[in-house]
């Protein structure tokens, strides 16, 4: 493994067994008007990378090849989401070829780039990534016991208010406290309310119906009539809709 030190924290790897290839991507990332924010490590095989997560290792965006001798690209990301429950790592899959759009749709891919890699296909993927984790730095602060809790929004799931009671459901725990305002969570543009009780993160909603969404942990949540058309045109575009 190669890596490319960088000032800020928004993280990209880059996993193909073609240097040729990687090298590629990581040079199109230089040539980006925010590369000075980037760090990026390169990776060569699979097992590597999966070594680097399992050790703490997280990163905002992975550009992964699919084709590898041994393990391969739909393998690690089955690990990634279903072993590691990690559900917020973007992944932008590269291959050559076209064929794997039904499997890679069950692991919630970002986007899938065709090689080579364009310019601007690899920009705009970078673009995207950006912005879906430009909350990252935002924290949602809980008061539990005179303990002070800081949160960050993107691993909250959802809120579920119960008379004055507040839990906090993220990747990990699940916080609950007894004093909190509404205005304190609608204050953040990721979180819509579904129910009286249930504010969700639109980041961690894998499918919904009209009465009903499930999160990408497969916990379903009870969409109420008052808040149906405000979260269906929230959610349009970002989930699959099953009716």
């Amino acid at each position: 493994m190669t890596e490319k030190q960088s000032k800020t924290v928004f993280k990209i790897a880059v996993c193909d067994d073609e240097t040729t290839a990687s090298e590629r991507i990581c040079n199109l990332l230089a040539e980006h008007s925010r590369a000075d924010e980037l760090a990026i490590s390169v990776y060569h095989r699979c097992e590597d990378l999966l070594a680097a997560l399992n050790s703490g290792v997280a990163y905002d965006l992975i550009f992964l090849d699919i084709e590898f001798s041994e393990l391969n690209g739909l393998d690690t990301s089955a690990i990634l989401r279903r072993t590691l429950e990690d559900n917020l790592t973007q992944i932008v899959y590269v291959s050559s070829h076209t064929s794997y759009a039904i499997e890679l749709f069950q692991f919630r891919p970002l986007d899938f780039l065709e090689k080579p890699v364009s310019r601007e296909k690899v920009h705009r993927a970078l673009n995207l990534a950006m912005e879906l984790m430009r909350g990252e730095d935002q924290y949602f602060t809980v008061n539990i016991y005179k303990e002070m809790y800081r949160i960050p929004c993107r691993e909250i799931r959802y809120f579920e208010l119960y008379h004055k009671q507040l839990s906090v459901h993220t990747v990990k725990k699940v916080y609950t406290c007894y004093s909190y305002s509404v205005e304190s969570i609608a204050k953040f543009p990721e979180f819509i309310q579904i129910h009286k009780s249930f504010f969700v993160n639109i980041h961690h909603v894998y499918s919904h119906r009209y009465d009903s969404l499930t999160l990408n942990d497969q916990t379903e949540l009870p969409i109420s009539r008052p808040y149906r058309v405000k979260v269906r045109e929230a959610l349009l575009g970002r989930t699959t809709i099953l009716f």
